[in-house]
């Protein structure tokens, strides 16, 4: 089972994030990892960041599934492709980009 949520989503400074709304704290050392940049992706407790390739408008697809998908067939396809997972506390998530007021990203 799966629940798709799309958005469009202003990416200013080049990021996006999907958060659980109990996230607190100081993740920008995350993009100070070695791999960060490269891999145009964060992972930290309650929050996954994204660089992406446009500061404007960018459309977001966000697919929650309550069990591990198999993915290979759009790996292959892919010209970048991260895998990484996110535990919410109550299955709403914030979607948002860098300077959004957070409250307003919230999505059930």
């Amino acid at each position: 089972m799966s629940t798709d949520i799309d958005r469009q989503i202003f990416a200013d400074y080049f990021q996006v994030y999907l958060a659980d709304p109990l996230v607190d704290g100081d993740w920008s050392d995350a993009w100070k990892a070695p791999d960060a940049l490269a891999d145009r992706f964060i992972a930290c407790e309650r929050i996954l960041g994204f660089v992406t390739e446009r500061n404007t408008t960018v459309p977001l697809r966000v697919v929650s599934h309550t069990a591990v998908p198999d993915l290979t067939d759009q790996v292959l396809r892919a010209d970048h492709a991260i895998r990484a997972g996110l535990f919410t506390s109550d299955r709403r998530l914030i979607i948002a980009g860098c300077t959004d007021y957070w409250p307003d990203g919230l999505a059930h």
